[in-house]
């Protein structure tokens, strides 16, 4: 990550993800719904034997940041989770929830203060440089202008922006 972004972003980027969790458990109390939320480690698996060098070296920079993580072989993983892979990283820092409900209630939340929904998939994604409002067209038609957009998609999602907005 370090080397994509710089050791700056990166190291925010780590301690963001850290505190995003309070802050998560803060708007599900405002909620009022926990929408199944609960507080678990997180196991990130190597495929390779050649990808244990970038995760030593992941798992040694955010320790570094005073996050709760630890490198684990293969001897270690295999009877500790009945995993058989080259490695892993556990880190202490993670969680599950239910997207749907999770979902349902921010919409409610928002929509409360006065915003106007719209939903269906997005067709276009237009920005013209970072700070610039974000056009985003829907399939139907829709067009939405915002500040800022979070796609909450469970998965990478730059490889699916325009190049343009990829960058912002």
């Amino acid at each position: 990550r370090r080397e994509r972004v710089g050791r700056e972003r990166a190291d925010r980027a780590y301690l963001r993800c850290v505190s995003a969790f309070d802050d998560l458990e803060a708007i599900l109390h405002r909620l009022g719904h926990r929408a199944g939320y609960a507080r678990r480690e997180s196991l990130y698996l190597a495929r390779e034997r050649d990808e244990l060098g970038a995760l030593r070296r992941e798992c040694a920079e955010r320790a570094a940041l005073g996050i709760a993580i630890e490198f684990l072989d293969r001897p270690a993983l295999a009877p500790r989770f009945g995993i058989d892979r080259p490695g892993a990283l556990l880190s202490a820092v993670g969680g599950e929830i239910d997207a749907y409900p999770l979902t349902l209630r921010l919409v409610e939340a928002a929509a409360a203060l006065g915003a106007r929904v719209r939903t269906g998939p997005a067709s276009d994604v237009t920005a013209v440089d970072a700070g610039s409002p974000v056009t985003i067209t829907t399939a139907a038609g829709h067009m939405v202008r915002a500040g800022r957009v979070v796609f909450a998609t469970g998965y990478e999602f730059e490889p699916c922006l325009p190049a343009r907005a990829a960058s912002l």
